[in-house]
């Protein structure tokens, strides 16, 4: 459910689950410089047990991807070409605050985040 009018300021959605007695309201993202943060507020009525979480994120998402296509010439009858990705990852960070009924979470989880670049294809040219 999405809400209307002036709670839309702070609510983002509500969700019910009621196969497994879970409800949460998520919060909108909050900017904070090149940050964002958001709040999801959860109670279990099954076991009675309220949580907090939250999301840290940047405001890039999964970061840059590139996609090039190169051409170095080696000599006047031989050039290289190359094309090559890369992939980055922002580093973000989640947890909670109570334990929502499950014990196995962890109240920290930290993504570092990473790049990958590869080269798909290199070719040689020889031109006679």
């Amino acid at each position: 459910m999405k809400p209307t009018g002036s709670a839309n300021k702070y609510v983002r959605s509500l969700l019910v689950i009621p196969e497994s007695g879970q409800a949460a309201l998520f919060s909108r993202k909050i900017n904070i410089n090149v940050f964002r943060l958001q709040f999801v507020l959860g109670f279990n009525w099954k076991t009675t047990t309220p949580s907090l979480d939250y999301k840290l994120t940047t405001k890039w998402g999964d970061g840059p991807q590139l996609k090039r296509k190169e051409c170095v010439r080696v000599s006047d009858s031989f050039h290289i070409r190359a094309k090559w990705n890369l992939q980055a990852h922002f580093p973000d960070m989640e947890g909670h605050l109570g334990s929502g009924g499950d014990d196995r979470n962890t109240a920290v989880d930290v993504d570092y985040g990473g790049m990958r670049f590869e080269v798909s294809q290199l070719d040689g040219v020889l031109e006679l």
